[in-house]
């Protein structure tokens, strides 16, 4: 039997970002160490809508396209920004800071 153990994504990943997709988008890129650590994630599907959506806070429809990229072992996907780009109450112009929740995240990874 595989024991499980919890693991820091940050500890799974070389890159960790967000960025603007568009005036009223964020995409996020999650871009792991090796293929044998995103191929364990892809084929457990660790990383889902669910999850992210738990994570931001926000509701599972509010998490778009979450897209495995195996030519990169990287994980993209795109959420809705709270407000318009460059628009009144916006925090973070560029979207450079919004993947911060993700450095809290813990997945269970064989061994």
């Amino acid at each position: 039997m595989t024991q499980l153990k919890s693991v820091n994504l940050m500890d799974l990943t070389s890159i960790i970002r967000s960025k603007n997709a568009s005036p009223f988008e964020i995409t996020f890129d999650i871009l792991f160490k090796n293929k044998n650590i995103y191929d364990e994630i892809k084929k457990n599907n660790a990383i889902n809508a669910v999850i992210l959506a738990d994570l931001f806070c926000v509701d599972k429809e509010k998490i778009l396209d979450v897209i495995y990229f195996d030519a990169a072992n990287a994980i993209k996907f795109n959420m809705p920004r709270t407000v318009p780009h460059a628009s009144f109450g916006e925090i973070d112009m560029h979207s450079a800071q919004q993947h911060v929740p993700l450095q809290k995240l813990t997945l269970e990874m064989e061994g």
